[in-house]
């Protein structure tokens, strides 16, 4: 691999946050981190402090003719899952977080895909995006985890990419989230590069989908596609995609390595 011309180590060890210098030793430099040891900080006892107890954690504010109460929900303890998660280092083995997946479960179709954020219509995006946090917390192998897993990879689209359903159907989002059947996708469309990076990003958490030809198969599309603009109106200006791609790659490389 080649090296870095800049080695950002150094001022992430050197920044004086605990819970960043934890996470660059573990990520950057491949050290081993006791999970929950930095669960007794200030502020992830904070976040920890405001769930509730059925694990959930209560969105502040929200429109009720866009989603329901308990959808906007859904969405905020995904969004504080990822903090603990991502920024703390929390995993199953904490109570918030393995009260949080039950109730992310809640919302869990027998298919496998997670309902509500967009209404009764489907959300590869968020599903995946659940289950990127989930495998990171240590639930390969589970249930939850495995069935949205193969939904998944049955919601291709033709390319092998993924994309909103509706967006597919050239619906806006006011008809996405007030209709009350779920729509089916054209699945002869293009897929979408935001989505199809986010499904990519829970391939690569999994240890046996990483190396999949389904999810090869979507990297190369999605590289294929470096600075060009999104199909779709939800992510119309150019984006780099390379971060996407680089769980598919490597194993957490020292820098330099």
């Amino acid at each position: 691999m080649t090296r870095l011309r800049y080695d950002a180590v150094a001022p992430l060890l050197a920044s004086g946050d605990t819970a960043l210098v934890q996470m660059a030793r573990r990520d950057l430099l491949g050290e081993q981190i006791p999970a929950g040891s930095l669960a007794g900080l200030p502020s992830a006892r904070r976040v920890i402090a405001r769930q509730q107890p059925d694990g959930r954690w209560r969105y502040s504010g929200g429109n009720p003719q866009i989603r329901s109460r308990a959808a906007y929900d859904q969405l905020e303890t995904y969004r504080q899952l990822a903090v603990l998660v991502c920024k703390y280092g929390l995993d199953r083995q904490h109570s918030a977080v393995a009260a949080a997946a039950a109730f992310l479960a809640s919302f869990q179709t027998e298919a496998g895909d997670y309902r509500g954020i967009y209404g009764r219509q489907y959300t590869p995006n968020y599903s995946a995006a659940i289950t990127e946090l989930l495998l990171r917390a240590g639930y390969e192998g589970s249930a939850q985890v495995e069935t949205t897993m193969r939904w998944l990879l049955a919601m291709r689209q033709n390319d092998g990419g993924w994309a909103i359903p509706t967006r597919t159907l050239g619906l806006p989002m006011k008809t996405m989230l007030s209709s009350r059947e779920a729509l089916e996708p054209d699945r002869s469309c293009p897929s979408s590069h935001l989505v199809t990076g986010i499904v990519l990003r829970a391939l690569a958490a999994h240890r046996h989908y990483r190396h999949s030809p389904g999810t090869r198969r979507a990297a190369d599309l999605l590289k294929s596609q470096f600075f060009c603009r999104d199909t779709y109106p939800d992510q119309a200006r150019a984006i780099v995609l390379a971060g996407l791609l680089l769980p598919l790659l490597v194993d957490r490389p020292a820098i330099g390595a």
